[in-house]
């Protein structure tokens, strides 16, 4: 159990032309520990905005619970016409995990990226805008939902957007979307298909480790929600 609750360096695989070095544990604790978990639905987000790069173009981007950071990092590296990104993450053990990633990715001279501390219940005190919005896994019990929601509004432009993945039928996923009506959100929702060739390429190279840590990703039923002004 103490050997799967270490950081250990992986080569999770993007799409043909990119893999990403990442530190990350297998299991985790829920005292901000989620943060060091690389979860399924980060995976297909990520690779979702790499098929999708032209809506990135010129925008200032701004990550919500960037965790190990493969979203940023394989953004910076194959959508260079973005204006900026910044990742974002609350817990000090999460950020340091996250600026080794960026290093172990030759990303630490790049100017078009910063790294902030960032408390979604500091909403009413923050005065940043961004293009876009971006973020999964954010939803659960015991999360602050109505925080992240008016954290959204706060730091969305009027024109923008934000796209959040989440597995279908999540607890307190409903309650959420209701925060987002009562900011004076409006939301879409599409169901991810994850079976699409390039959507469900194995995520590590070793097949044994990929069936073992990767296996129910087949399985799972991904939504991604828009949210816009």
């Amino acid at each position: 159990m103490e050997e799967l609750l270490k950081l250990k360096e992986k080569n999770i695989y993007i799409n043909k032309d990119l893999s990403v070095k990442l530190s990350e544990q297998t299991l985790f604790t829920a005292d901000g520990g989620e943060g060091l978990h690389l979860w399924e639905a980060s995976v297909v987000l990520t690779r979702y905005c790499l098929q999708n790069k032209e809506i990135f173009k010129d925008k200032r981007i701004i990550e919500l619970g960037t965790g190990c950071g493969l979203l940023g990092i394989s953004i910076l590296k194959q959508i260079p016409l973005i204006s900026h990104y910044t990742f974002s993450d609350y817990q000090d053990s999460v950020l340091e995990n996250l600026n080794k990633n960026i290093i172990k990715n030759d990303l630490k001279e790049n100017k078009k990226y910063d790294i902030i501390k960032l408390d979604w219940r500091d909403y009413s005190k923050i005065d940043l805008k961004y293009d876009i919005i971006l973020g999964s896994e954010l939803i659960y019990k015991g999360g602050y939902i109505q925080e992240l929601a008016k954290m959204i509004n706060t730091l969305l432009k009027d024109n923008g957007f934000c796209f959040i993945s989440m597995p279908e039928k999540r607890s307190m996923t409903n309650t959420f979307l209701q925060y987002i009506k009562e900011c004076g959100l409006k939301y879409q929702s599409e169901f991810y298909d994850i079976h699409n060739e390039d959507l469900f390429l194995d995520v590590l190279s070793d097949k044994k480790e990929n069936k073992k840590l990767f296996e129910n990703l087949k399985d799972m039923k991904l939504m991604l929600y828009k949210i816009y002004k």
